[in-house]
C-alpha cells in the first residue's frame, strides 16, 4: 500500500512540475493579450466622439429641415443624397453605443487577462485548465478585435459621407426653402 501511495505521490508530482514548466510561457502570451488590449484600446480612444456628436447633429437638423419643406416630389439624387446621410446619422448613433460598449468590454477582458496571469502565477486553481483559460480569452480578444475593426471602418465611412454631402445638402435645403 505503500508503494502504491508513493507511486502516486510521484506521478501528482510529476504532473504538477510539467504544468509549472508551461507557465512562462502562459505568464507570456498573456502579457502579449494585455499589450494587444493596450493597442486595441488607443485605437478606439482615437474614434473623434465630438464628430459623432456633429454628424448626428447634422443628420437631425437635415432630416427636420426636409420635413418642414414638406416637398410633394424630389429628385432623385436628392433622394439618394437625405438616405445616404440619413444612414449616416443612425451609424453615428450606433458608433456612439458601440465605442462605449467596447470601452467597457476592452475594460472587463483586461481585467479577466491580468486575473488569469495573476492565478498563474500563484499557482491557484485548476491548473490542468489554464492552457483552456487562456484559449478562452484569446478568442474573446480576436472577437473584440473584430468588434473594434468593424466600428472603426463604420465611423471612417461616416466621416466620408458626412464630408462629402454636409455642404451639398445644405445649400440644396436652402435652395428648396427660397423657391
Amino acid at each position: 500500500m505503500s508503494m502504491k501511495f508513493l507511486l502516486g505521490i510521484s506521478i501528482l508530482a510529476l504532473f504538477i512540475s510539467c504544468s509549472d514548466l508551461k507557465r512562462p510561457d502562459q505568464i507570456e502570451r498573456l502579457q502579449q493579450f494585455e499589450v494587444t488590449l493596450d493597442s486595441l484600446n488607443l485605437t478606439l480612444s482615437e474614434i473623434d466622439s465630438n464628430a459623432l456628436v456633429e454628424i448626428i447633429h447634422a443628420s437631425k437638423e437635415v432630416n427636420e429641415k426636409v420635413e418642414v419643406l414638406e416637398l410633394d416630389t424630389i429628385e432623385y439624387e436628392f433622394a439618394v443624397q437625405l438616405d445616404r446621410f440619413n444612414r449616416m446619422g443612425e451609424d453615428g448613433r450606433w458608433a456612439q453605443k458601440m465605442t462605449k460598449a467596447l470601452s467597457e468590454d476592452l475594460l472587463l477582458e483586461k481585467k479577466a487577462v491580468v486575473s488569469l496571469m495573476t492565478d498563474i502565477e500563484q499557482g491557484n486553481g485548476k491548473r490542468e485548465k489554464y492552457d483552456e483559460y487562456i484559449q478562452f480569452e484569446e478568442d474573446k480578444l480576436s472577437e473584440l478585435r473584430t468588434r473594434i475593426t468593424e466600428c472603426v471602418e463604420r465611423v471612417s465611412n461616416t466621416i466620408v459621407v458626412y464630408d462629402e454631402l454636409d455642404g451639398v445638402l445644405k445649400v440644396r435645403i436652402n435652395e428648396q426653402i427660397h423657391l
